[in-house]
């Protein structure tokens, strides 16, 4: 992601998960969001209270008819694409076993740079 970033700074990029309202949570995931992508700013991170709606979060946002929803949650992401939203599927070793995503698709172990140019062409691909 932090290839992603470099190249394409005019994306805004913002962080949306689910969290149970406990506090330490919310510092837990802070931290793992300053280790692994310290360059999504504090204000680019929301914290969704878990069971509702990403999509009602990101539809607040100006051009949200420009956004991408990159999740590992198909609910997730057909909820996006009910409201307009694009949606990437991030798949892991154990969330793509019924196929019933239909949209785009990356891996989440795939080397920085080729994770870039994947993401980079399905938005291109989209316009």
């Amino acid at each position: 992601m932090k290839l992603f970033h470099e190249q394409n700074p005019d994306i805004n990029l913002k962080i949306l998960s689910a969290c149970l309202d406990r506090d330490y949570i919310v510092e837990e995931k802070n931290q793992l969001v300053d280790k692994h992508l310290p360059f999504i700013e504090k204000k680019d991170r929301i914290y969704v209270p878990y069971g509702q709606s990403k999509s009602k979060y990101m539809e607040s946002e100006d051009n949200c008819n420009q956004a991408y929803l990159l999740d590992d949650y198909t609910n997730n992401l057909q909820d996006a694409k009910a409201h307009h939203i694009k949606g990437i599927k991030l798949v892991n070793n154990i969330n793509f076993t019924k196929g019933t995503w239909k949209g785009h698709t990356i891996h989440y172990e795939l080397p920085d740079w080729i994770f870039a140019d994947e993401l980079e062409r399905m938005i291109k691909e989209d316009d």
